[in-house]
């Protein structure tokens, strides 16, 4: 960079805008790993050592077979919260990328340069995100759905 190169204020606004949204986006991942984990994890967990504290007072009369369906409804929830939080990973990672490669983009532009990053590589890395992003909500579900069958059946096999 030569100091008398002409500064487009345009782009760098733009790259300036960039630079700070790819911190944010690591925050953002950061977070979605801190509260995925935190919650589908508690309720998964904290429902499987909930029902062995009660098998281990329960009386002779529970439904082994339906605690098995419910411990497998748990640990199915669980699974699916730890590949959750690998897909809110992921996407952020990709939105990161994206927004890093923006702000390249800008930096060259300031400059009056030629964009190192194609717009089709950057809607191909965001589509990985978007994917990656749905793919992390549909586990989360699933981690929900499995505590939901866990739950149903702990409580068919107690009662």
């Amino acid at each position: 960079m030569l100091l008398n190169e002409p500064i487009n204020d345009a782009a760098k606004h733009d790259y300036e805008t960039h630079r700070a949204e790819s911190v944010d986006r690591i925050r953002y991942q950061v977070d979605f790993a801190q509260s995925l984990l935190q919650n589908l994890l508690l309720v998964n967990g904290g429902a499987i050592i909930a029902l062995l504290t009660f098998i281990g007072n329960a009386k002779k009369s529970i439904d082994f077979n339906c605690l098995w369906y419910g411990f497998s409804g748990f640990s199915f929830g669980i699974v699916c919260a730890l590949f959750a939080y690998f897909g809110a990973f992921f996407s952020q990672l990709q939105f990161m990328s994206v927004t890093v490669d923006q702000m390249s983009n800008a930096q060259h532009r300031m400059y009056g340069r030629e964009e190192p990053v194609t717009n089709h590589e950057l809607a191909r890395v965001s589509r990985n995100g978007n994917l990656a992003l749905w793919l992390g909500v549909v586990l989360a579900s699933l981690s929900l759905a499995g505590f939901i069958f866990g739950a149903f059946y702990a409580l068919y096999g107690i009662l």
